[in-house]
């Protein structure tokens, strides 16, 4: 008789706190493709980034909103700059009791010379 047949989890916790890097990237990528292939069909990734690489936290949203499973990110700390990008790519968000989020933001003057940066953070909570 043949070995049962294992069946995959329902739910996977990913817990993602580091900066967004090729590195960090490739591993978040390898660990959800991991679970798109033994059919999971919920995935939780807890968040917390101070950002990073703006390619590979666009790179990260892109290949997360095309998994076959459900995605809810979590804000589980600090989601800065780019990791907005990559909260947003959950179905679902969930935010962290006291969370924090930051974009920043640059911007030019008429004459092309570059402004400076602005940091914008919102803290946030639930009540």
């Amino acid at each position: 008789m043949p070995p049962p047949i294992k069946q995959p989890p329902e739910a996977v916790y990913i817990s993602f706190s580091a900066e967004i890097n090729p590195n960090t990237t490739e591993s978040l990528i390898a660990a959800m493709a991991n679970c798109a292939n033994q059919g999971v069909s919920r995935v939780h990734l807890l968040l917390s980034t101070p950002g990073g690489n703006v390619m590979n936290g666009m790179n990260l949203y892109n290949v997360l909103r095309g998994m076959p499973f459900k995605l809810i990110t979590h804000n589980v700390g600090n989601v800065d700059s780019i990791g907005n990008a990559v909260y947003l790519a959950g179905e679902e968000r969930t935010p962290a009791l006291t969370q924090r989020l930051c974009s920043m933001a640059s911007g030019s003057a008429l004459t092309g010379r570059v402004g400076s940066r602005k940091r914008s953070c919102e803290n946030g909570s639930i009540a």
